[in-house]
């Protein structure tokens, strides 16, 4: 049975913790995390609880984690989403985010893009570039505000060149390649998709194999549209384990082998690619014919 560690909130609305206090929470919390990367959750949640009860953000961060993942308690998004806020009005930025993220997912709360919105700037406002990419995104899909790529394209611009936030090069590489915000540029989508890639960015390296096996802004070649599909496939991208299945269908890059082909359609049919699936029954009928 799962601790049960939903806490009455007020009883931790403390005043001001001293220096003293400030210290000790730290060490606190320092312990905690050092149980909670080992994966003792119980011990971690009971060093967190005593750190947030002095005012400790990252700590309250923290017990919102272990509640939305279920980690040593029940799962309970309601719970999480409190102590998020509590942590987020404590100054972190990591939690406004998380808090946001809820609104945006309808998670232990009603959906709410405007709300996500607001929470998303509060982070954005103390520099956080993860906030500043989902601002982008909210932009970019009209969610909870008018839809304006060229305002997602600015978020994206200064969470990829100040930060080097992976997910906004890669943002900022799909911009290019459709032409949205921007004038379509498939030379530069490929310099933002590398820029992604190099940090294991899947969807990144995902494209950058479609420009490769295509000739879009670059010199067709199914060798490196090969290479590139198989590292995002090995990160279980199943448009990726899609595109292996494709190369291998039609000899493309590779050695013909409809028995690999057939092995990388089904990993992607099993994160329920659509196009994979679709291959599996085109080969099934006509091995039926056959």
């Amino acid at each position: 049975m799962k601790l049960l560690f939903v806490l009455s909130l007020p009883l931790l609305l403390l005043a001001a913790p001293s220096n003293a206090q400030n210290s000790q929470a730290e060490d606190t919390y320092a312990i905690g995390m050092k149980a909670y990367n080992a994966g003792k959750y119980d011990q971690a949640m009971r060093s967190f609880v005593k750190a947030a009860g002095k005012g400790n953000a990252p700590a309250q961060r923290y017990i919102g984690l272990l509640n939305y993942y279920g980690k040593g308690v029940d799962q309970n998004y309601e719970a999480a989403m409190r102590w998020f806020q509590m942590a987020a009005d404590n100054g972190d930025a990591f939690a406004a985010v998380n808090v946001g993220g809820l609104y945006e997912r309808g998670e232990g709360v009603k959906k709410d893009y405007k709300e996500a919105m607001k929470w998303y700037q509060e982070a954005a406002d103390q520099g956080s570039a993860v906030a500043q990419t989902k601002i982008g995104i909210l932009h970019a899909k009209g969610y909870g505000t008018k839809q304006d790529y060229q305002e997602a394209f600015k978020l994206y611009l200064t969470a990829a060149k100040e930060k080097g936030n992976a997910t906004a090069e890669f943002n900022l590489g799909t911009l290019y390649a459709y032409g949205r915000g921007v004038t379509q540029d498939y030379k530069e989508a490929m310099k933002w998709y590398m820029k992604a890639a190099a940090q294991g960015n899947s969807k990144a390296q995902n494209n950058i194999a479609c420009h490769y096996q295509n000739g879009l802004g670059v010199q067709k070649d199914y060798s490196k549209a090969h290479m590139w599909y198989r590292r995002a496939a090995m990160q279980g991208n199943a448009n990726s384990q899609e595109g292996m299945g494709e190369l291998y269908e039609n000899g493309w890059g590779v050695p013909q082998s409809l028995p690999r082909a057939m092995s990388w359609y089904q990993k992607a049919a099993d994160q329920g690619n659509k196009i994979a699936i679709k291959k599996l029954e085109d080969f099934k009928k006509k091995m039926k014919r056959d």
